[in-house]
């Protein structure tokens, strides 16, 4: 497993840095594809579960918070058809289509949407690829410092009903390496003229939302009963096995470089 894990992060790794260099419209379809991908994956989860779900409604209601910055549509127009045909799809398929599944994949649908439609904003600033670059940075030192550190010394249980390997001392490690990595980041680029303090308060954020959005989809699967969201991904899982932290980070460093940046 840790073998296929290494060879897919060699291949992916890469790849994933070549479509982002690739310009920002590559960028926007790289994130369109991983939010339906992984709307995929939490219906076929949901389904795994015996939880049918109003698919087009939450495909509506995904584009719909992804693009919306980039195509000239009204938002409410869109919104209040997508709810339209989840009250349609409700009615006329009761109880087979019940009224929390609805809620669940609709909420699912909103929570991706509206991240990833940061990492599309982010895409189209000037300097993108390198914003993009960071937020990706940022959530691999967090996922790295917390599994090197809590392998090591983790000891005290962080969310045991939610995430039995995971501790408070493997928390501090990805804070403390992703708070680094920001440091370094800021220290070597002049693309923003950034305080050291700032640098360590972005890197401290972005690696406790990162560890929220972890904890959040191991609190799904778990739901779920199933050990992961796909397996599109050799050795990772899923997506939203591999992206889970991402989701929660981009947003944050967006809203860092507009008011601290």
């Amino acid at each position: 497993m840790l073998r296929t894990r290494v060879i897919t992060a060699l291949i992916g790794i890469p790849l994933l840095i070549g479509i982002l260099y690739a310009g920002e419209m590559f960028r926007m379809g790289f994130f369109s594809l991983l939010a339906l991908v992984g709307l995929y994956e939490f219906i076929g989860m949901m389904k795994q579960a015996g939880r049918p779900a109003p698919v087009l409604p939450a495909l509506l209601l995904v584009m719909a918070f992804l693009l919306v910055e980039v195509v000239a549509y009204p938002l409410t127009t869109l919104l209040f058809i997508t709810l339209l045909l989840a009250v349609f799809r409700v009615v006329t398929n009761y109880p087979n289509t019940s009224f929390d599944n609805t809620a669940m994949v609709m909420f699912f649908a909103v929570y991706i949407g509206v991240c990833l439609s940061y990492a599309i904003k982010l895409s189209f600033m000037e300097q993108g690829f390198v914003w993009c670059l960071l937020a990706f940075f940022l959530t691999w030192a967090s996922d790295i410092g917390g599994y090197a550190v809590g392998i090591k010394w983790g000891k005290h249980k962080l969310a045991p009903r939610l995430s039995p390997n995971k501790t408070w001392e493997g928390s501090l490690g990805g804070i403390l390496l992703t708070s680094l990595i920001a440091l370094v980041f800021f220290s070597l680029t002049d693309m923003v003229n950034l305080i050291s303090a700032y640098a360590l308060l972005l890197g401290v954020l972005t690696s406790v939302a990162a560890q929220f959005g972890d904890l959040l989809m191991s609190g799904i699967k778990r739901f779920f009963q199933v050990k992961d969201s796909g397996h599109i991904i050799p050795g990772h899982g899923g997506v939203l096995d591999r992206f889970d932290s991402f989701l929660l980070v981009v947003p944050l460093v967006y809203f860092f470089l507009q008011y601290l940046g």
